[in-house]
């Protein structure tokens, strides 16, 4: 049988395991180039990243997403940006998955300026007009970085991929590596707490399934949160439980109203819709509660998941149902019975393999941010296994290479000046008799025709429209 694999962002080394773990009898690579010519990838250090977000939102116009690694931070970036009137509103896993779709379609339809999120907000998203892709924390990769920024300029026109660093964030990615990969002492001490929460003895415990809250058992036992979490992925990947984060339980739903009441009941054409589906899909209703299927009963009667929950919960509220709402809710598995703690065997590729390769991508993310010179396109193509020599001419260190070593305060002083000549008389020309030497007025001229802000034809300044 033919097979097919794809993936959007692979270096050379995944690419070769995905073939070797597939079983392809020769390595076969169908390749296209990671260059992104019209995305400028910035990292900008600052000790204030909200005031240099704002000071970025006010200078690229159209759309754009703040990435962040924080659920509370999504709202509190948020509401930062409203109150300087940028139009903005968050999104994170936790949120109401009717709320979530309502958001996303929001800012794909312009309503909202600014998306706040973590990396929950992505997948299938394809707006083509974003203009810039701001980080405010380090992501743990190059592949996840180089993919979050990728949304950007999907247009062709010119973007920004700018990520914000300040001087405690090296210390902060470092930490990362002992918080995602505690040590092995730590997880068979999780391991045997997680079995007195349970109330599990050894031996015992195999299929069996529980609710579980992170912050509770945490709390319970004085545990830091974030080594705990990756302590419980880890016992998952080496097969002694599975933990799942947020696992989907299904809406459920009781009618209490008897069924020849319903016909003396006066609703809405749309409620009575939406009950005689319920009742022709689900038999036993009257009985007991029925998981349904809430995307189904929409798709039948024409509606959508939010309409639909309004509908039950004013039903709920006229005591004719009882509705639980579909929800996603931690749980906790195990999938073998348990073993006394110094039986748990660590499997090198699932332990110490993995914290390597974590290392090195932390490694080559701190480098990055870092390097003071070269090229940051450059960079993440050598990455990805692309080696030619080149200087996109667009990152913040190209820009700086030929910018003459300006000032950032002088450099937007002569790019006002200049923009504001330019706007009245159209003329390049008229621009050296500004009070600025040649050869800056020249880089400034320079910047603005590859950022894609100027056209120059037949000696007359064309201006490119941002939106």
């Amino acid at each position: 049988m033919p097979v097919l694999a794809l993936t959007a962002t692979a270096t050379s080394r995944v690419a070769d395991d995905i073939q070797d773990k597939l079983g392809f009898p020769e390595k076969n690579v169908i390749r296209m180039s990671f260059y992104r010519e019209n995305l400028s990838y910035v990292v900008r250090t600052t000790e204030n990243k909200l005031q240099e977000l704002k000071h970025i939102l006010n200078n690229v116009p159209g759309s754009a997403i703040v990435y962040v690694r924080n659920r509370r931070e999504t709202k509190v970036i948020a509401d930062f940006l409203n109150s300087h009137d940028i139009p903005s509103v968050f999104y994170h896993a936790g949120i109401d998955p009717i709320l979530k779709d309502e958001r996303q379609r929001a800012w794909t339809e312009d309503r909202y300026r600014v998306v706040v999120a973590t990396n929950a907000f992505g997948m299938g998203i394809d707006k083509p007009d974003v203009r810039a892709v701001i980080h405010m924390d380090i992501p743990n990769s190059v592949e996840a970085y180089f993919q979050e920024a990728g949304r950007g300029g999907r247009d062709g026109k010119r973007s920004y991929a700018v990520l914000l660093f300040s001087p405690g964030d090296k210390r902060i990615i470092s930490k990362r590596i002992s918080d995602n990969f505690p040590k092995e002492d730590f997880i068979r001490n999780i391991y045997e707490k997680l079995g007195f929460y349970h109330e599990m003895a050894v031996g015992d415990g195999r299929g069996c399934s529980y609710s579980f809250s992170l912050g509770e058992f945490c709390r319970h036992f004085s545990l830091p949160v974030i080594p705990t979490d990756s302590a419980l992925r880890i016992l998952t990947r080496m097969g002694y439980i599975e933990y799942s984060e947020e696992a989907d339980f299904s809406a459920k739903l009781l009618f209490t109203a008897r069924r020849d009441e319903l016909y003396l009941l006066r609703q809405d054409t749309l409620t009575e819709q939406i009950m005689n589906v319920i009742l022709r899909l689900y038999g036993g209703i009257f009985a007991d509660y029925t998981f349904i299927d809430e995307q189904l009963i929409c798709s039948r009667v024409g509606t959508d998941r939010r309409t639909l929950y309004t509908v039950l919960t004013n039903l709920q509220n006229q005591g004719i149902v009882r509705y639980v709402p579909e929800r996603k809710t931690p749980l906790i598995t195990w999938t073998r019975q348990r073993v006394d703690t110094d039986k748990l065997r660590f499997d090198p590729e699932v332990y110490r393999l993995r914290k390597e390769e974590f290392k090195e991508r932390i490694g080559a993310m701190t480098e990055y941010i870092t390097r003071a010179t070269g090229c940051r396109s450059a960079m993440l193509l050598k990455y990805f296994g692309e080696t030619q020599e080149m200087h996109c001419m667009h990152c913040d260190l190209c820009q700086e290479k030929v910018s003459g070593h300006m000032t950032r305060g002088e450099k937007e002083t002569i790019t006002n000046a200049v923009t504001e000549l330019l706007k009245e008389d159209g003329d390049p020309r008229e621009v050296y008799s500004l009070p600025y030497p040649k050869k800056k007025i020249d880089i400034i001229l320079h910047s603005l025709v590859n950022e894609g802000m100027i056209k120059i034809e037949n000696g007359t300044v064309i201006y490119n429209n941002p939106d």
